[in-house]
């Protein structure tokens, strides 16, 4: 790799015959078919003259994990293969970049005006603004690199201008900052960019607090941006993925560049695609190279993954691809599908939501791939029990099976995977309404190393399923059958039973309206290690069931009661002051919790992350700040449906929860447009807002967030 690395670097940076032939006769040529707008074109300039050959030979380095003796660029600029002038500026604006046609004067007029500090420099700044607003409001306004660069024209301009001007430039150079993140989220340059518009509203800012929280804000986005770039150099240099997010980061002909010498370097064992719409099916199949050695393969989200790619990748990594994930592209159908039956390595397949997808192809897949192990076929509409019965005929090794919300898939199928696969240990059929008892008394009489099971919302399922896997499914960890309606104190009484499940750690019975505090009781007494308890609108536990649950199950650390009519302020008290281990903590729609409980769970509980309150109408201000400041890694906080509180709740919030990511407040009279503003403001990684119902949020504040904030999910 580093005999290869070395290769191209002296084609791209040693002056020699050979290297501007393959200037000319390569990266020219391919530049001029991508991006027939570059100013090298127009220009008629030479290539190696506006190329960030400092970035390009950080790349190749860190791909290969090696060190150069010597700066690159230090030679490049020996030997004057690249401009003064852009080497003095390129850490201000990546003027060596290629720009859209419609937008090359404005980069250009952003030049003369670093060259220059007088009032010519200003005036070139003030026309290129005009300029890329032009271009943003009609062609480019999804192009991040020009929003960008209008933001760093405002940004400037910002240091020139007089007090109310300047705070509207910065205002303006936020906006177009954000909005290039919107659609990069991980543009590391903006990032800093952002961080230095943070700062200089600080200096102009009149008010302490205001200053002090935006300069918090910009540590945050300089952290951002450091993280983004180590984690991108990091799997990069170790060769562990290449997700291509480390070439978005640089210009397009720095980007241009990388790719052709990147082609050099195809040992990757594991790429991801996942979650890059915008990678093109060309680039899907260069990236994976001509002789690849690719082990682990995931396309999750990759929108133009389609059969064409399925079938080149089929003929390249036949014999080597162990893990393949194409979860939610919609565009591979039946070609595409029977080119994955030439993976005969392979031990991890995911289909998850590929609505292409039918019987016959994938009927070869499973004939041809006999060594799968974990298999996920997770809504799949199209798909029945006369491809997946393939499962059970044809494989012997598979231990984790996910067909959760594929409506045509029946448990006979996991009654025969069950059957077949001696180490079947993670079974998850939620959502497969015709699942009944069936498979869980197979999996006691054949299938001893079940040790995860999910049947979210199997109304089919009975307690017998429970009592036909007692004191069998002895390696049983974890158990969810939320929403199974069957379910009665019988199961419980079954789980009870000394020696039932032994190693049994989390239980998941909501919705399981039929469970009785006598049950409850028993349960956790057999129980005593459970780490996850959820019994949200189980509405016959009484205080006593809930008050034995806080005094026998100490380790506790997800616990959900929501509903309950027994969490009274004793048993709620109690809760808080015995399991104080607990993360995850759920007293939503609990009419009886109050004040005094919120207080109590302020003094003693000091490890909450998520934490849901909705619904508790009689929660007050005062008893939010105490809890806020006791739990400052709250990452969600569900407060909807408590019309009590107002501004003064929302403040602590913001000035507290740092880490926060779900924030929902609603149904409130007392909530306005400086409470929702200290929430989106104080909490730098908010995904998630709602505040429905709250008259007093005006429309504006709604318009303004949705424009400036597009990574935040809002409902109002």
């Amino acid at each position: 790799a580093s005999l290869r690395v070395c290769q191209v670097y002296n084609l791209l940076l040693i002056q020699s015959a050979e290297s501007e032939k393959y200037w000319l006769n390569v990266i020219t040529v391919g530049i001029r078919k991508k991006f027939p707008g570059a100013i090298a074109v127009v220009q008629q300039n030479r290539w190696r003259d506006i190329v960030d050959l400092g970035v390009v030979a950080k790349r190749l380095a860190a791909m290969c994990g090696i060190q150069f003796v010597k700066d690159p660029v230090e030679i490049a600029a020996q030997r004057a293969l690249i401009v003064a002038d852009v080497l003095h500026i390129k850490e201000a604006i990546k003027i060596n970049s290629v720009v859209p046609q419609t937008c090359r004067s404005a980069f250009q007029l952003m030049a003369e005006g670093f060259k220059t500090e007088d009032d010519t420099g200003v005036a070139c700044f003030v026309q290129a603004r005009q300029e890329l607003h032009a271009a943003i409001a009609t062609t480019e306004a999804t192009h991040p690199q020009v929003m960008g660069s209008c933001g760093d024209a405002c940004l400037i301009l910002a240091a020139t201008l007089p007090f109310y001007a300047a705070r509207d430039a910065l205002e303006e150079a936020e906006e177009k900052y954000r909005r290039a993140l919107a659609l990069r989220p991980q543009f590391t340059e903006v990032l800093r960019r952002l961080g230095d518009v943070h700062v200089m509203q600080s200096k102009l800012s009149r008010i302490t607090e205001t200053a002090q929280r935006l300069r918090v804000r910009a540590g945050s986005r300089y952290m951002q941006a450091l993280l983004a770039e180590w984690e991108r150099d990091q799997a990069v240099k170790n060769q562990v993925t290449h997700p291509l997010d480390h070439l978005f980061q640089l210009s397009p002909a720095d980007f241009c560049a990388v790719s052709w010498a990147s082609a050099h370097f195809t040992n990757f064992e594991e790429i991801d695609f996942s979650g890059t719409p915008e990678v093109g099916p060309s680039a899907l199949r260069r990236c994976i190279g001509k002789k690849p050695k690719v082990l682990s393969l995931n396309m999750a989200g990759c929108g133009n993954n389609d059969n064409d790619v399925m079938t080149y990748l089929g003929s390249k990594c036949g014999s080597t691809l162990e893990s393949l994930d194409i979860s939610y592209c919609h565009k591979v159908t039946g070609i595409g599908v029977v080119a994955m039956a030439s993976f005969v390595e392979l031990t991890s397949l995911k289909l998850d939501y590929c609505t292409g997808i039918e019987d016959d192809p994938l009927k070869k897949v499973f004939e041809a791939c006999t060594h799968l192990v974990h298999i996920s076929l997770r809504s799949l509409p199209r798909v029945t029990n006369k491809s997946a019965v393939y499962l059970g005929k044809f494989m012997t090794s598979v231990e984790t099976l996910d067909m959760s919300d594929s409506p045509n898939i029946t448990g006979s199928i996991m009654n025969e995977v069950a059957q077949t696969c001696p180490n079947f240990r993670v079974g998850k059929a939620n959502g497969c309404f015709s699942i009944d008892d069936v498979p869980m008394i197979t999996m006691g009489r054949v299938c001893k190393s079940i040790q995860e099971l999910s049947l979210v919302n199997c109304i089919k399922v009975t307690s017998l399923a429970i009592r036909g896997m007692a004191h069998k499914c002895k390696s049983l960890t974890a158990l969810n059958f939320e929403g199974c309606i069957r379910i009665d104190d019988a199961a419980l009484a079954a789980m009870s039973e000394p020696d039932a499940f032994p190693n049994m750690r989390k239980l998941n019975f909501n919705s399981c309206d039929m469970l009785g505090s006598q049950g409850v009781t028993e349960l956790v007494m057999a129980h005593p290690h459970l780490v996850q308890l959820r019994l949200g609108r189980c509405t016959q536990i009484n205080e006593v069931a809930i008050r034995r649950i806080s005094r026998m199950c100490s380790r506790l650390t997800d616990l959900s009661l929501e509903a309950c009519l027994g969490c009274n302020i004793h048993a709620t008290s109690q809760i808080c002051k015995s399991l104080l281990e607990l993360k995850v903590l759920s007293l939503a729609n609990c009419p009886l919790v109050d004040d005094t409980t919120v207080s109590q769970m302020a003094q003693h509980q000091l490890n909450l992350v998520d934490l849901d309150l909705s619904g508790c109408k009689l929660i007050t201000d005062t008893v939010i700040k105490a809890l806020v400041r006791n739990n400052t890694n709250l990452t969600s906080l569900k407060l909807y449906g408590c019309p009590r509180l107002g501004d003064k709740s929302l403040l602590e919030v913001g000035q507290c929860s740092v880490l926060l990511q779900v924030f929902s407040v609603a149904i409130s009279n007392y909530i306005t447009d400086h409470g929702i503003m200290q929430i989106v403001t104080g909490c730098p990684l908010l995904k998630e807002l709602h505040a429905t119902n709250c008259p007093r949020i005006t429309q504006d504040v709604k318009q303004l967030l949705g424009l400036q904030t597009p990574w935040i999910k809002l409902s109002f």
